[in-house]
């Protein structure tokens, strides 16, 4: 579970759930997600709409968050991940390197292990989320973690942007212009910020006068 999940759990985090239905159940839609994303590197990247505001009062576009001559840094998570949780001072040690050349967002899915679904123990305890309401609720725990300049917003309800990026449980993708420039391999195994941090530091290097 560690190898998999890519950080070091207390073995009581997990183990009454290792052979339940729940889990095979939501390792088969990772592994379905990831098989049909929409999401290619050097191709234009897919555009859901996302739910911006703290009460889910406006949408926007995602590519009309990318600023001319500046990526954009796309992080998908939710807080009952707990390697989001473990490495949100690791993303944002990311965010303040570089955010004189790119910009970031945190974009707000489906709960990893929800409460009425596979729960690990030491997690926040958040239900599925059946309404848009719900989920711009839950979203305000990872909000009060980020800085005002790492906006975030919410996955619609029918999980748009999740499932074109096969963001859940988590994914980082770099979009300059329109285009998907990177993208981690499927979380959590491969959630880590080692590859975003070269990838950032090549654009810098590039684009230096």
């Amino acid at each position: 579970m560690n190898r998999k999940a890519s950080i070091v759990m207390p073995v009581d985090n997990y183990w009454n759930t290792l052979f339940s239905w729940n889990l095979i159940q939501t390792l088969w839609k990772y592994e379905k997600n990831e098989l049909n994303r929409a999401s290619k590197i050097g191709c234009t990247a897919p555009n859901p709409i996302l739910i911006a505001g703290t009460k889910g009062q406006s949408v926007v576009h995602l590519l009309d968050l990318v600023k001319p001559n500046r990526p954009l840094v796309v992080i998908f998570g939710s807080c009952t991940c707990p390697v989001i949780i473990a490495k949100l001072e690791q993303m944002l040690q990311v965010q303040r390197e570089f955010e004189d050349i790119a910009d970031f967002i945190l974009v707000y899915v489906q709960e990893a292990h929800p409460q009425d679904g596979w729960r690990m123990k030491d997690t926040y305890v958040v239900r599925r989320h059946v309404s848009i309401e719900d989920r711009v609720e839950a979203s305000q725990i990872l909000r009060a973690f980020v800085p005002t300049n790492f906006p975030v917003y919410s996955d619609t309800l029918d999980n748009a942007a999740s499932t074109a990026f096969s963001g859940c449980p988590n994914r980082i993708a770099i979009i300059e212009e329109d285009k998907l420039i990177y993208q981690n391999g499927p979380g959590p195994t491969w959630f880590d910020f080692e590859e975003t941090k070269q990838c950032l530091k090549r654009y810098r290097n590039n684009n230096k006068a």
